[in-house]
């Protein structure tokens, strides 16, 4: 960060400022993801005291932090705890990425859009060869804003027209067995591989040619993100107001799975 942004400090620094990080947690979820990265690239530059602030305590599977990040376990029905917190270690820059319309009215927070940090080293990447007839679906089961039945209803159609197509689903599972009861009675358990949840998902982007993105609430995509750096095409159903739904995407206005179908198709041929 120092180096792109061209800045020298000193090595010892009197008062540091004091910033905290509110998330949900450091597993599962593109805001746990941002708030690891955030945490790792501040730490770097030496002039943050950093505290994070979580509704759970460490997990197994987490995002990597550094050690000796003081962490503040808030829980959801304590959430007027962080008021406490915050004047007790004299927060300068509180980091609050939750849509809580009654949070951000006691907090009176001054919003300011800041883009994803890419997760990946790019110049790394080799992308994938689009030779294998893999779909990649990634999301919260059990959210329903992210809409992952969609993509398995799309499955019966697309298993019928062009077989040799194959999808991973990368979401837990054990929280909501929903889409894989729907996968079962669609007869598509042959078809759609659950591999539960990883922190690791670019595995799987590697040998991904199509891409399903059909959640109606996203800010930045860094699903999509990472789909775009391996060169896999996503198709987004209704998510224009993306950031970076521009290029390499095919974006459907309504919610038929024909119309998937009908890129699947047009894909492998």
């Amino acid at each position: 960060m120092k180096k792109s942004l061209n800045l020298t400090f000193y090595n010892k620094i009197i008062n540091k400022i004091r910033i905290g990080i509110f998330t949900h947690s450091l597993r599962n979820g593109v805001i746990q993801r941002m708030s690891s990265l955030l945490i790792n690239n501040l730490y770097k530059t030496n002039i943050f005291n950093l505290y994070l602030f979580s509704h759970k305590n460490k997990q197994s599977e987490e995002f990597i932090i550094p050690n000796n990040v003081e962490r503040i376990f808030i829980p959801k029905y304590k959430f007027n705890n962080i008021f406490k917190e915050i004047n007790k270690r004299k927060i300068d820059i509180l980091v609050f990425q939750f849509p809580y319309d009654y949070a951000i009215k006691s907090l009176k927070i001054r919003s300011i859009l800041m883009n994803n940090f890419i997760t990946f080293e790019y110049t790394n990447v080799i992308p994938s060869d689009l030779s294998e007839k893999e779909i990649l679906m990634i999301g919260r089961n059990h959210d329903k804003f992210k809409r992952l039945d969609l993509g398995i209803l799309s499955m019966e159609y697309i298993n019928n027209e062009i077989p040799q197509y194959e999808m991973v689903v990368i979401c837990n599972i054990t929280i909501n067995h929903n889409l894989k009861t729907i996968s079962n009675t669609l007869n598509l358990g042959n078809t759609i591989k659950f591999v539960g949840y990883t922190s690791t998902p670019e595995i799987y982007n590697r040998n991904a040619t199509l891409h399903i993105f059909p959640l109606i609430s996203e800010s930045f995509g860094l699903i999509l993100s990472e789909a775009k750096i391996y060169g896999n095409l996503s198709i987004l159903v209704g998510l224009d107001i993306v950031s970076i739904s521009k290029g390499g995407t095919y974006i459907i206005f309504d919610d038929d799975i024909c119309s998937i179908l009908f890129i699947s198709f047009m894909r492998n041929y």
